[in-house]
C-alpha cells in the first residue's frame, strides 16, 4: 500500500507506538504525478530526529530506522513547493518490526 501527503507535513503524522517496536522499515519518494522537486522526509521519535532523506521522483529510498525505545513516532515532510498540490511525497510498505 502506498499513502500519498502533502508536501509540507510540519505538523507530521504520528503514531503512538509504546515502545514495542525495534524497527520501521519504508519506501520514501515522491508520487508519480508530482513535479520534480526533492523534498526531505524526517522519521521523529519521541521529537527528535532519528533520520532525514531526500525524496524525489523516479528514485524510490529503502530506509529503515531504530525504534528501540520510542514512544511516539513522527513522519514529517519539508520542502520548496508552497501550497502546490503538484507534489505529493509517497511512503510506500511501511512496517513496524518487533
Amino acid at each position: 500500500m502506498t499513502l500519498t501527503y502533502p508536501c509540507n507535513t510540519t505538523a507530521g503524522i504520528q503514531y503512538s507506538i509504546n515502545e514495542r517496536y525495534k524497527s520501521l522499515t519504508l519506501i520514501v519518494g515522491l508520487d508519480d504525478r508530482s513535479t520534480a522537486e526533492l523534498i526531505k522526509v524526517t522519521i521523529e521519535g519521541d521529537g527528535r530526529a532519528l533520520k532525514t532523506v531526500g525524496a524525489e521522483i523516479n528514485r524510490p529510498q529503502n530506509v529503515t530506522v531504530d525504534m528501540a525505545s520510542v514512544r511516539k513516532l513522527a513522519i514529517k515532510s519539508f520542502g520548496e513547493c508552497g501550497d502546490s498540490d503538484k507534489i505529493l511525497l509517497a511512503l510506500a510498505d511501511a512496517t513496524l518490526h518487533s
